[in-house]
């Protein structure tokens, strides 16, 4: 939360800090956690790289410094800093910001590479399987995406969306009775996740559930409303069991909260023809 006076009583105290010992590079570092907190990225980074210089052995600096460099969309330089940061001091920040900063980037085998190493000298640390997991899922290797989400379920169990990507990848194999086992116990840990009520539903409807898929669209609904997406589905499965005017409501819905949604269009007209030809 930003308390401007408090801010910049903080800011008032570290400047005399740096001018009793400008030499000290802590006090360089924490004025950076305030500046990057209240928004002032550019000067935050400078002060990262000035602690930098005062102690070059500081894992903690670079790797904060990737933190900025990466909200500042600059993320090859990122990647460089927390390389840095794990070469002076292996840490759980930095593998698992730069192994996710390298899947943002595309280049998936170096991330893969990067969680590897991270659970290799950390295998008790849940979010490193949790990300490989994604990061296999996203290539396709769905069965080694779900090994990695039974240990991350292991490591810690009350983590819902543990659950919740395990679900995905089992469902994106068909396997969606196993599906919607893992989205039930996303929900029990997370009674507001409209996502997963979303995943569940279309889940059920491929196992031709169709009125218990309605009742998850539905939640999903009154959860967050303003989803073009979960009308759509909604839409769908309406339209599978027969009702075209609901499904046709549906549509309609979908195209009030985005107009160039090209399939809802599509579906809406082809449910008003089979309407009016019977």
């Amino acid at each position: 939360m930003f308390f401007p006076r408090m801010n910049n009583r903080a800011l008032v105290c570290y400047n005399r800090a740096i001018k009793l010992h400008p030499k000290d590079p802590f006090a360089y570092f924490k004025k950076s956690e305030l500046l990057d907190g209240i928004g002032k990225k550019k000067e935050a980074l400078g002060c990262l790289n000035k602690a930098i210089s005062l102690d070059p052995n500081d894992s903690d600096a670079y790797s904060k410094k990737g933190s900025i460099l990466s909200d500042m969309g600059r993320s090859e330089e990122a990647v460089d800093c927390y390389t840095e940061s794990l070469r002076l001091s292996p840490n759980v920040n930095a593998f698992n910001m730069k192994g996710v900063l390298l899947s943002d980037m595309g280049k998936r085998e170096e991330a893969v590479d990067c969680f590897n190493e991270f659970i290799r000298l950390f295998p008790d640390v849940s979010c490193a399987y949790y990300w490989k997991g994604d990061l296999l899922n996203e290539i396709g290797k769905k069965e080694e995406a779900v090994a990695c989400y039974d240990e991350a379920i292991r490591l810690d169990s009350n983590f819902a969306g543990n659950f919740f990507k395990k679900g995905n990848a089992l469902a994106g194999m068909g396997k969606n009775e196993e599906a919607v086992d893992c989205f039930d116990q996303a929900i029990s840990l997370d009674p507001n996740n409209a996502l997963a009520y979303f995943n569940k539903g279309n889940a059920l409807r491929e196992m031709e559930k169709y009125e218990e898929a309605i009742e998850c669209f539905d939640r999903s609904i009154s959860l967050v409303p303003d989803c073009a997406d979960t009308y759509y589905e909604k839409g769908n499965t309406l339209r599978v069991m027969g009702k075209e005017t609901e499904a046709g409501e549906c549509y309609e819905k979908v195209l009030s909260l985005n107009s160039d949604h090209k399939d809802a269009s599509h579906n809406k007209s082809v449910v008003l023809n089979e309407m009016a030809a019977k």
